[in-house]
């Protein structure tokens, strides 16, 4: 394990393992209305306190940063990365490993199972899934870090004790003895809506934009769901006023984007729209590590807040099998999706879909960022 790792800052550590802490497990019932929509929506969903928000943002960017180095140096010992309970968490298999993390002042928790190891299971199971197509109760499928194994989503409303779920899920634990299988009371759905509404269609579908990039010529763009669009249609407004035409739908194995043009008509900005309505001006892509809190923003539940849970999630939906998602406990509805999904005012992704609504409680996966820029050699437009 060459080279040397920076350790987090005194001042980090204490945000990290105080303020986040504090915000993890006290709620705030009847906080004061917040300064700003980001700390609106926090202390709705989340029960920060509109004085923490900038210091806990702050503190799992950090930690996220950490989190990627320590990837970087420990190779194959590296298990996974994680906040929980206001620490930075890593999973490392061997005593030297576990001292490089300690060393950065982040916490080693050790496995058996390093991710590659875990990362081979998952795309096991996606090579299983591309032969024969996993049963609609069998919904999704991850590498879990902190419980070192590779979780199976099954909806037990749609009958997980039926005889092809069973096969399924045989056939998945022969693949090795890290699969572990959880229910869920919710099945996985797009979050796209077939009627009007003040978003953005491609034909009849309404979802919600994205965020703003450019090419490198300049032209610009703007990122969405790839459900949401078509190969050579074109996306417009509310108004059914032409946007522009899309340069890339994907949907599948590859991910779930879509980029379409904007033409000289519409007036590209690099914010998104917040609790209410006002504008959060986006400043970079930084990506937040699982137990980070995170925002988006969809034309039909607003701005909702939750949690990261997963990673390189794979997903089972009805039209198709999607890799490469990241699940958060926000709740979203039909119409969101597409919608932005920021880390305070870092760009995450994109939501692709997820289960039950904001009514009942549910779950939301989005498209990370870095697939759809370096897929389209986009360059996303910051303030």
């Amino acid at each position: 394990m060459p080279g040397t790792l920076r350790a987090l800052g005194p001042a980090v550590r204490i945000a990290v393992a105080a303020a986040l802490g504090a915000a993890l497990v006290v709620a705030v019932p009847g906080a004061p209305a917040a300064a700003t929509p980001l700390q609106r929506a926090v202390t709705r969903d989340l029960g920060w306190s509109a004085a923490q928000a900038p210091e806990l943002f702050a503190a799992q960017d950090a930690a996220g940063r950490s989190g990627e180095e320590l990837r970087a140096q420990l190779g194959g010992s590296f298990a996974g990365a994680w906040l929980a309970a206001g620490a930075l968490r890593v999973a490392v298999t061997d005593a030297a490993a576990a001292a490089l993390v300690r060393a950065a002042g982040a916490t080693p928790v050790p496995v058996t199972h390093s991710f590659a190891e875990l990362a081979a299971l998952r795309s096991a199971l996606d090579d299983l899934a591309a032969t024969a197509r996993p049963p609609a109760a069998v919904t999704q499928w991850y590498v879990d870090a902190p419980s070192n194994s590779v979780v199976i989503v099954v909806d037990d409303a749609q009958g997980a004790a039926d005889a092809a779920t069973r096969s399924f899920l045989a056939d998945a634990r022969r693949l090795g003895d890290a699969v572990r299988v959880v229910g869920t009371d919710h099945g996985l759905t797009l979050r796209e809506r077939l009627t009007g509404g003040d978003a953005i269609f491609d034909g009849n579908v309404r979802c919600s934009v994205g965020f703003m990039a450019s090419t490198p010529s300049g032209d610009a763009r703007a990122i969405t769901a790839g459900h949401c669009t078509q190969a050579g249609g074109t996306v417009t407004g509310p108004d059914g006023v032409a946007i522009g035409d899309v340069t890339d739908s994907t949907f599948g194995p590859s991910g779930d984007f879509g980029v379409f043009a904007i033409n000289s008509a519409w007036q590209v900005t690099p914010s998104v729209d917040g609790d209410g309505g006002a504008p959060i001006t986006v400043t970079g892509s930084q990506p937040a590590p699982i137990g980070a809190a995170v925002c988006h923003s969809g034309s039909s539940s607003g701005y909702r807040c939750g949690e990261i849970t997963a990673t390189d999630v794979t997903a089972n939906y009805a039209q198709g099998v999607v890799t490469g998602l990241t699940e958060t406990s926000a709740c979203s509805e039909a119409g969101d999706s597409g919608g932005p999904f920021l880390a305070g005012d870092q760009a995450q992704g994109v939501v692709s879909g997820g289960s039950g609504d904001c009514s009942s409680g549910g779950s939301t996966l989005f498209q990370p960022m870095s697939g759809i820029l370096a897929s389209g050699d986009l360059t996303l437009l910051t303030g």
